[in-house]
Parts: C-alpha cells; structure tokens; sequence
C-alpha cells in the first residue's frame, strides 16, 4: 500500500494477527522502526486496526466497519515490538467479505500545527491466534511545566512504574536538561526526575523524555516532560516619594528625615545610592517592600541651593527610579570668640 502510493520502501516492518469472536476482534501487531527516528508518544505515533467490508450499497463498494488504535510509548528505531488492540465491529452483513488491516503512523514535526502524518508501512493481518502482552506502563505518561527565564526553581517530577513482578527497569532520559535520581528498580518503583539546567531550552516548548527499558524483553516506555520557554513579564517597582523639598536653618533641630517607600513584585531586591556625599540613606539596600529613611550631613552642605539625586534600581536590572533632592540651607555660623574681635577707638570732633 505505501510503497505504491508513495513511491519510496517502507520505513517499517508491519505484521497482523487477528482473531474474532462474534464482533469483537482481537489484533496482534507486530512493528518494526525503520524511520531513522523514535516512534514516540512525542510524536503521537500509533498503531492501527482497521475493518472495512466489500459492499455496494455505499459508492467506493467499500464501508468501514470499526477501527481502533494502540499508543506507541517508545519504540526506538530498529527495534520491534508487538502491540495488542481489541474493537468491536457492528454492522458486518458478510464476514467472508471484511478485511482487516494494520498499519503504523506518526506525525511529522514540521508540520504539528497542520496534523499531518506520515505512515511508514501498513499490511493486511491475518488469521491467528492473539495473547495480550503483559503489562508495562507508566503513570503519569506527560508532565507539562511552564519555566521563565528568570526561575530559580526548576521542575521536578515522579512516575510510578508497573510491569511484570519478574521484571525489572532501567531508567535514561534523552536530553541534556533532565535526569532521574533511581536508574533501576521493579514493578511498583517510583521514578523521580529533575530538570536540571535552562542552558539547553528554546523560547517556546522544549521536550525532553524518561524512558524506561524492560529487563529481558528490551520493550520500553517513556514519558513525556514538556517544558514551555518563556521570558518572565517585567515585575513591578516602585519608588515613592519622586522628589524631595526641603529647608534647613542652622538653627534647626536635628534632622528633617524624610522615608522613601520602595514597592514591587515579592522576592525582588534594591539598591539606592547617591554622588552627592550630603545625601544619606539608611539602609542602603534590601528586599521589596522595605522603607529606607533619608537624612542631611549640615557640615557638608553649601549655603543656599543644594541639589542631588538618589539612584534607586531593582536586583535584576529591570528599573532605575530617579527621587530628586533639592536642599536650601540657611547657615547662621557660630559667634567668633571675644578673643579675637577688634575695638578702635571712638573719636568724636565738634563739627563747628
């Protein structure tokens, strides 16, 4: 079927057992990958059952009957495994007249968006005798996350494992940015897995998989971890007041203290300094929200207009918020010692 309608040699090997009981259809399919690529639940690939029967009564002399299909967890390329599908089929008017067919399809990543498929082999099944493969699975079988590229955590997951009691795992991923903390272990283990690094992801979604081998039979099966990429939104900051006003006698008591209110998203830090050495800020840093208070050194301030800035940024370079400050200092100076005065004397003439 696909070597005619495509003009290429299969990429698989597809083989098909069937056994029927009434309308209920057992299938045995057994896949060979020769696609160069893992068949995968990354890639949704599927095997397929599919009845049709010869009849005139639709156009084509053809109607389908029933079809079902089985997920492909993980099939590496150049491996095999056999695939168990059960359906019913309703409708069949003459069984000497049904077909039964099995084929093997997954869908191309070029074109995810759009669906389409390519189908590397199909075959028609025949008659036989069906088992149901033991059981192997994972639970869960997909992990979506979302990361910024500001995170600090990074994901973490656990799947539990289920196969034959006689059988044991090994455990692998296939990307550089995740790792499983047990690499073997039986039906029942728990499976726990980290993302371990951001270095390696795209903007956008990034894949990666846990994939289990089974001892002995060599079958496998994986999940899927898919993390979206993303820039993290420009967190907020604020800075309150944005200026600050203020006259100073030398006859004044101490101070005036005047408290700058820093706000913002929750886990951001600050830093606020100043090129002007009459300007102090207490603290000059620290975790939002916080309040830092600023005060005057008199002896370092020029009489009349003083004018400065205070430089507040957040930890991650994203703000840089500007208070202005504008100083009039009205000095009165101390006294001179008597010491140091100077008397002449007064002389007073009779004009006349």
């Amino acid at each position: 079927m696909v070597t005619r309608s495509l003009a290429r040699d299969p990429q698989a090997t597809v083989t098909g057992v069937y056994e029927r009981t009434g309308g209920i259809v057992k299938f045995n399919v057994t896949v060979t990958n020769n696609t160069g690529q893992a068949l995968s639940i990354a890639n949704k690939a599927a095997v397929h059952a599919i009845i049709y029967e010869d009849n005139n009564a639709h156009k084509t002399n053809r109607i389908g009957r029933a079809s079902a299909k089985a997920d492909i967890s993980y099939l590496a390329n150049g491996k095999t495994e056999t695939f168990f599908i059960e359906l019913t089929a309703n409708g069949v008017v003459d069984w000497s007249k049904a077909h039964f067919l099995v084929l093997v399809d997954y869908k191309l990543p070029e074109t995810k968006d759009f669906g389409k498929y390519d189908q590397p082999q199909a075959a028609i099944a025949s008659p036989g005798t069906v088992t149901q493969p033991t059981l192997f699975k994972l639970d869960p079988k997909n992990f979506p996350f979302e990361i910024y590229d500001r995170a600090t955590e990074l994901p973490t997951g656990e799947l539990t494992v289920t196969l034959p009691t006689d059988k044991t795992w090994t455990a692998s991923t296939d990307v550089q940015w995740l790792s499983v903390e047990q690499e073997t272990g039986g039906n029942g283990d728990v499976v726990n897995f980290e993302v371990t690094t951001k270095e390696h992801f795209a903007y956008g979604k990034n894949y990666g998989m846990v994939i289990l081998t089974e001892s002995g039979s060599g079958r496998q099966r994986a999940a899927i971890i898919e993390v979206d990429y993303s820039k993290a939104p420009v967190p907020e900051f604020k800075v309150l007041p944005v200026s600050i006003t203020k006259t100073i006698q030398h006859s004044d008591p101490p101070g005036p203290e005047v408290g700058v209110r820093i706000s913002g998203d929750k886990g951001q830090t600050w830093t606020a300094e100043s090129e002007e050495d009459w300007i102090i800020m207490t603290p000059p840093n620290g975790s939002v929200p916080a309040t830092f208070i600023v005060t005057f050194d008199r002896s370092k301030l020029k009489e009349g207009l003083n004018e400065g800035k205070i430089i507040v940024r957040d930890g991650d370079d994203f703000h840089e918020k500007t208070v202005t400050v504008k100083v009039t200092y009205i000095g009165g100076g101390e006294e001179p010692p008597l010491e140091n005065l100077i008397y002449f004397p007064l002389v007073i003439t009779n004009a006349e």
